[in-house]
């Protein structure tokens, strides 16, 4: 008698969430994402998320995010900061820090209403700029340990119980010399000195967009402090950095400068990897399957890899270990799933040789 298949995998689910944003001037101001859950049927309470986050004038959809969120092994949100696409707010070139703000505002909502944990942030871009500034709100002190209280669980300057939570970071294309991005006054000179402002001419979900560049911002952007990095990034998150050759936006050595400065984290065990994408753009056009992939792959192998060391250690020595990762990390929940325990490292900071055009990543 022969045995009936096996049941079909459960089909996940996407919702488009509508999430307050209490920070905002406009108090009816709503950030607009998609979270994407391979098991809708399953709690989310206390599970692994990541966050999925665009560069300037980007959105949710574009580039390689949607594709992405189908393909981690994690549920995921991708969400629109404030004055781009749907979300409401208006957009600024310098509006790092109220981008902060909602990567604060998207991960506490996650935290309080659902009970994920922000285990991976993937960023591109300025996405990337502002994604490694929020996680550096881990080493800040909370409310309760120095800290200011802030509406919406923290974020912006000080810290973050939320960004304490997370233990990867995928920098994509992310500029480390903020002072190049003056090459923007140079391409809008002459507009400025006539009106005061240039107009960048942009399409945005297939739609021609006109945003307004005014010097001031160009100058604050430029201006932007990225040396924290080596003494605030939290020394126990493992990054990849992802760049390529050919991007005439960001120059392929500011991924040289993020290695250098990653790997000069002191105290911890996170280690940083370097991927370069031969021909491959700012915005990786034609390569988007091999930023996916490496991506993937990058996250399967360092869970792989803590789950091999788990079984490899002695009950002593896992006590031990787990005392240690507790005092590091207060407040951490358990979790559920896959990227609960601490990474750790078999990465370094160099170019690997992939294995074939899909571009996997050489292990140590």
């Amino acid at each position: 008698m022969s045995s009936s298949p096996p049941p079909p995998p459960p089909a996940s689910s996407s919702t488009k969430l509508f999430i307050p944003q209490p920070k905002d001037e406009d108090p009816s101001c709503r950030i607009v994402g998609i979270l994407e859950r391979k098991r809708p049927e399953e709690n989310t309470q206390g599970k692994p998320i990541a966050l999925i986050i665009h560069g300037s004038m980007g959105h949710k959809d574009y580039i390689y995010q949607r594709k992405l969120a189908a393909l981690l092994p994690i549920d995921s949100f991708r969400f629109d900061f404030r004055g781009n696409l749907e979300s409401g707010g208006k957009w600024s070139l310098a509006a790092l820090p109220n981008e902060i703000d909602d990567i604060q505002c998207v991960a506490h909502h996650l935290h309080t209403v659902y009970g994920y944990l922000i285990r991976v942030v993937i960023g591109h871009s300025k996405g990337s700029v502002t994604s490694c500034k929020w996680i550096a709100g881990a080493t800040k002190p909370l409310p309760g340990e120095g800290g200011e209280e802030e509406e919406g669980g923290g974020g912006g300057e000080g810290g973050s119980e939320e960004a304490r939570q997370v233990r990867a970071f995928v920098n994509v294309a992310g500029r480390h010399r903020m002072y190049k991005f003056r090459y923007l006054y140079d391409l809008h000179e002459e507009a400025i000195k006539a009106q005061g402002y240039g107009i960048w001419k942009v399409k945005v979900a297939g739609k021609p967009v006109d945003a307004r560049v005014y010097p001031h911002d160009i100058e604050a952007f430029s201006k932007w402090d990225t040396t924290y990095v080596s003494r605030e990034f939290p020394s126990n998150v493992d990054v990849l950095t992802i760049h390529g050759l050919e991007d005439g936006i960001v120059p392929p050595y500011d991924a040289v400068l993020h290695a250098q400065a990653f790997d000069d984290r002191v105290g911890g065990e996170g280690k940083h990897t370097l991927h370069f994408i031969e021909e491959a753009d700012h915005n990786f056009k034609g390569h988007q399957e091999e930023v996916n992939a490496t991506i993937v792959e990058w996250l399967e192998r360092l869970q792989e890899y803590d789950e091999r060391k788990g079984k490899g250690k002695g009950k002593g020595e896992g006590e031990e270990g787990e005392k240690k990762g507790s005092s590091e990390r207060k407040g951490e929940g358990e979790g559920e799933g896959g990227l609960r325990v601490k990474f750790t490292g078999i990465w370094r900071s160099r170019v690997h040789r992939p294995r074939s055009p899909s571009a996997s990543i050489s292990k140590l």
